[in-house]
């Protein structure tokens, strides 16, 4: 007959295999799916969830048909917050949050656009130095982590280029495998996600770890122009992004070093998209069957076979428990 220290030892695997299936599980392989549509509600001209922290959600919804006009929000689970910088012609896109600060873009009269954060109630206009000023060009703020924002912008020859803002000034930050351009979409402390795309005009993702750039290509993404991978998001060990695979439709994907993932909204027919990711939880975007573009939340559900492992494990500890006070 075994003994007790052996008993013991066995049901601690257990529990221990047990919690670390549940974690896995709760790192976003299967999710609860929430569809967010806008303050205009159901039947909108569509809307984009790019970034989640927390309770709150940011991004943009469309105001016309023709998807020229947009004002960004703010959901917090319950209401809408709506932003449209002061300077904006007719389109304004909250990209990201750090804490109560705000990223996104909007465009002036001319067409060009501009970064922005917002604080306090106050807009802040971020434009690099290097970027064009003509119609269709400008910059663009996606990530902010600690007060350290990345983007891109066109150049005078429309051309895309990286960037990190300190605070204080811009510094250009290029793949080296970007041929034909860069765009750095997440930052997570010294981490920074995005895409470059090289010579063939096929996109790949990429991790920067503030020295070295390492290329992020999902195993499902299309090899031809206009296809292949984009990382938007990082959170620990975690990248989000999605894919086009060579028919041209999106699926999102979810990597953890090791393995790809892919994460597709069972109403997004016509693709998915995934752009947030924090404690797990992911937010994006998905087309349907009418090619309407809606928002989503995503929320990790853990596989109840864990759990059930997880509950047996719990029910053995307490069976020894008991039998050690008798």
């Amino acid at each position: 007959m075994p003994s007790q220290r052996n008993r013991l030892a066995f049901i601690s695997t257990v529990l221990a295999a047990a919690w670390l299936l549940a974690g896995g599980a709760a790192r976003g392989q299967v999710y609860d799916f929430q569809t967010i549509d806008g303050p205009l509600g159901a039947g909108n001209f569509g809307d984009s969830a790019e970034s989640v922290q927390g309770n709150d959600i940011v991004g943009y919804y469309y105001t016309n048909e023709s998807a020229t006009d947009y004002s960004g929000f703010l959901y917090n689970g319950a209401n809408y917050t709506i932003f449209n910088d002061p300077l904006a012609a007719n389109a304004t896109s909250i990209e990201n949050l750090d804490g109560s600060e705000l990223v996104g873009a909007y465009t002036d009269n001319g067409n060009l656009t501009h970064a922005f954060t917002y604080l306090d109630g106050n807009y802040t206009t971020l434009d690099d130095p290097n970027a064009g000023t003509g119609a269709g060009q400008g910059t663009i703020a996606f990530g902010i982590s600690g007060g350290n924002i990345v983007g891109f912008y066109f150049d005078g020859s429309d051309g895309r280029n990286g960037f990190i803002y300190n605070g204080t000034s811009f510094t250009t930050l290029n793949d080296p495998l970007g041929t034909n351009g860069t765009v750095p979409e997440g930052i997570s402390g010294n981490d920074i996600v995005g895409y470059y795309i090289d010579a063939d005009g096929v996109r790949h993702g990429f991790f920067y770890n503030g020295t070295t750039f390492t290329t992020i290509d999902d195993p499902n993404a299309g090899t031809s122009a206009g296809n292949g991978t984009a990382a938007v998001s990082t959170d620990g060990t975690d990248i989000v992004g999605y894919y086009y695979d060579n028919s041209g439709v999106a699926s999102g994907f979810l990597f953890n070093g090791t393995t790809y993932t892919t994460i597709n909204n069972s109403l997004g027919v016509n693709g998915t998209y995934v752009f947030g990711l924090s404690d797990g939880n992911i937010s994006g975007a998905y087309l349907d069957s009418t090619g309407l573009e809606h928002a989503f939340l995503g929320t990790p559900v853990p596989e109840p076979a864990v759990w059930s492992l997880l509950a047996g494990g719990f029910a053995l500890a307490g069976a020894a428990a008991w039998r050690r006070r008798v």
